[in-house]
This record gives structure tokens, C-alpha cells and sequence, in this order.
């Protein structure tokens, strides 16, 4: 086999993709374990996106265009070694993490994300944003960020969420 560099399982460019009752895992890539997202619409309903080790951003999900939305479901166990353990959104993306309605019961979770260097420093164990976020109930969790190097001037920030776009939270989970 080959070696992926964007995108381990998914890219999304442009159109819709629905992920209803999605167990994935991710594969070792550059960016974006299991998705990796330029354009275009993401709905994840339910299930498990499972991230994977990558080397620069977005262990789960790598998104620098469209709009990804968290109906329902787990994004997990994503790994990065600069930005966005589980997710890394770009400048002008947007990540809604909400109910699909004012009725919906899904439950969603973002969880035991991690970013760890020994060069640089790292940002956002669980999610780095420089784009649009809202999170509403949505649980947020577990996240590290680690820098286990010993150069001067680096650090590592935000455990769960290191933000430099705009932040909606609301009712938090």
C-alpha cells in the first residue's frame, strides 16, 4: 500500500456527505485522520469517528473550508503532532457541534484528544480553532496538550480548546 497524506479515510471537497451510524477509524497521515474536509458540508448523526496519529493537524477531523455539523456522536482518540489533537479548523470553516433540533435527544462528545511535540509548540489537545466554533451540549473532554521538549519558546496550549476565531459555547454538557 501507499501513503496517504491528506485525509486518511474521508475527503470531502465540495457536496454533502451524511454519516449516520458511522464506526470509522482513522489512518496515520499528514492531516485529518478520518476526515479531512476543503469544502462542501459534513453531517455526522451518529456513531464513532475514531482519530488516528497524524503528523501536523486534525487526528479526526482536518478542516480548512465548508462547514462540518456534530448532530450526534463521538469524535475520539485523535492525535496530532502541531494543532488539533481531534479537530483542527482553519480560518474561515465552521465546526457546529449542536442538536440537529430543539427536539433532538443525540448526545455528542468530543474526547481524549492529544497534541504533543518535542520541536514546536503544540494547540488544542482536543480542538485548535480559527474559524467558526459552536458547541452546544456537547461534551468536551480529556483533551492534552503536551510539549516534552527542552528548547526556550516553546509551550503547549489549551488542553481541551485553544481558540483564535470565533467561540460559541453554549449549554454546556
Amino acid at each position: 500500500g501507499g501513503t496517504v497524506s491528506e485525509g486518511g479515510l474521508l475527503r470531502v471537497t465540495g457536496g454533502t456527505l451524511n454519516l449516520r451510524n458511522i464506526n470509522a477509524a482513522g489512518v496515520a497521515c499528514t492531516n485529518g485522520g478520518v476526515v479531512y474536509q476543503t469544502g462542501g458540508t459534513v453531517k455526522m448523526y451518529s456513531g464513532t469517528l475514531t482519530g488516528a496519529t497524524v503528523t501536523q493537524k486534525g487526528g479526526t477531523v482536518y478542516q480548512s473550508g465548508g462547514n462540518f455539523y456534530l448532530y450526534g456522536g463521538t469524535i475520539t482518540d485523535g492525535k496530532a503532532n502541531v494543532e488539533g489533537g481531534n479537530i483542527y479548523i482553519a480560518a474561515g470553516a465552521k465546526f457546529y457541534a449542536q442538536p440537529e433540533s430543539n427536539t433532538a435527544t443525540a448526545t455528542r462528545t468530543i474526547q481524549n484528544g492529544e497534541v504533543t511535540s518535542a520541536t514546536v509548540s503544540v494547540y488544542g489537545g482536543n480542538i485548535r480553532s480559527l474559524g467558526t466554533l459552536e458547541l452546544n451540549k456537547t461534551a468536551l473532554k480529556g483533551g492534552r496538550a503536551v510539549y516534552e521538549g527542552s528548547l526556550t519558546n516553546k509551550y503547549a496550549h489549551g488542553g481541551n480548546l485553544y481558540a483564535a476565531g470565533t467561540v460559541t459555547i453554549t449549554n454546556g454538557a
